[in-house]
């Protein structure tokens, strides 16, 4: 699924806890449903709702910079899924 906000953004699932860098981003591995690619994605600046994101969550990513979906109120989370969270606890 694509949603179109300047660059397209595709549905992700966060692979690992997200980690606040030295420079106040929030980065975690994320990949696409269905896909094999893992890949790096950042959200700009610190949020608590990103720091909450765990394993088998699922929010927009950009492909192109990696760039997380933000709204006004925070990161455009699709839902916490807690089948995936399971899955990925036991198997990932």
């Amino acid at each position: 699924m694509e949603i179109d906000s300047g660059a397209p953004y595709f549905k992700a699932v966060v692979l690992s806890t997200p980690q606040q860098t030295t420079s106040g981003n929030i980065t975690m591995n994320v990949r696409y449903r269905n896909r094999t690619r893992v890949f790096e994605a950042e959200f700009k600046g610190y949020n608590e709702d990103v720091m909450a994101l765990r394993c088998g969550d699922e929010i927009w990513v950009a492909p192109c910079d990696g760039d997380i979906l933000s709204s006004v109120s925070g990161p455009s989370i699709i839902r916490h899924n807690a089948l995936v969270r399971w899955y990925m606890r036991n198997f990932g």
